[in-house]
């Protein structure tokens, strides 16, 4: 299929293509993925998602804002006015506009980018940003609670038992912008090669802004390698070729799994 703004987030464009936020539902819940892309399943919307595209929207596109504004209005709007966390996001749309580096790299270059490609052997799409073929680099706006470090539970491969680390509130997005990198390299041949980078906006009161360039070429790598290879058991669900597997955790768990008899001692 051919993919446009229209249909990308489509349960057809899932099927065909792979795609970084399809891998991490996946990751998160191999059976509500697969129910999802059955079209048996619709995910519930959190409010973390919808500041994000709100923000998103009003920078990147924001001859769509109005749209968005209506079509989301029972998420924006209390009776007359608009809700707290909405009000934030308006206070960080502005924050990025005050900011003459944030609007050079978020208004410059083409917006919204539909990229495909194959990794893997697979097909891949991607949306970017903001992509600059000719000074060769991609950008990705992201909303943070703030840019302290974040405590995550691991589990350690060798021993099993999990424990808490630190991570920096970007780490989880090596990844995505991994494979952003490599669909840019594989559309634009000639360029050289692209550089990520990061534009960050917190919502505190008043809201922060950072830039982060990820210039680490070995990460990326090894991240893009590391989605190669989680990808092949995930495409085993997807195809049916193998059982995939519920979480017990997720809502479509908690909604769909048969009641768990939990023993209790005295």
């Amino acid at each position: 299929m051919t993919l446009t703004h229209d249909n990308y987030h489509s349960i057809e464009a899932d099927q065909e293509y792979m795609s970084w936020h399809q891998l991490l539902a996946w990751r998160k819940c191999p059976r509500a993925e697969l129910e999802r892309q059955r079209g048996t399943w619709v995910a519930p919307d959190k409010e973390c998602y919808i500041i994000g595209r709100y923000v998103e929207t009003a920078i990147l596109t924001p001859d769509l804002f109005p749209e968005f504004v209506k079509q989301h209005s029972g998420w924006i709007m209390t009776g007359k006015k608009e809700r707290a966390a909405f009000v934030r996001a308006s206070q960080m749309v502005d924050r990025i506009k005050r900011d003459s580096m944030a609007v050079d790299l978020l208004t410059r270059g083409e917006h919204q980018v539909i990229l495909t490609g194959e990794i893997g052997g697979l097909p891949w799409r991607g949306m970017v940003d903001v992509l600059h073929p000719e000074a060769g680099f991609v950008v990705d706006l992201k909303t943070a609670d703030d840019f302290d470090p974040v405590w995550e539970s691991v589990t350690d491969p060798d021993s099993g038992f999990r424990r808490n680390r630190q991570f920096a509130w970007y780490s989880r997005y090596w990844g995505q912008l991994a494979v952003y990198q490599e669909l840019a390299r594989q559309n634009y041949p000639l360029n050289g090669g692209f550089d990520c980078i990061i534009v960050g906006v917190s919502k505190e009161d008043p809201p922060g802004l950072q830039a982060l360039q990820l210039g680490s070429s070995e990460r990326l790598y090894r991240e893009l390698i590391a989605a190669v290879n989680a990808v092949a058991v995930f495409q085993e669900y997807k195809i049916g070729a193998e059982e995939a597997p519920a979480c017990g955790r997720c809502a479509w768990c908690r909604a769909n799994m048969p009641m768990e008899v939990v023993p209790v001692a005295e």
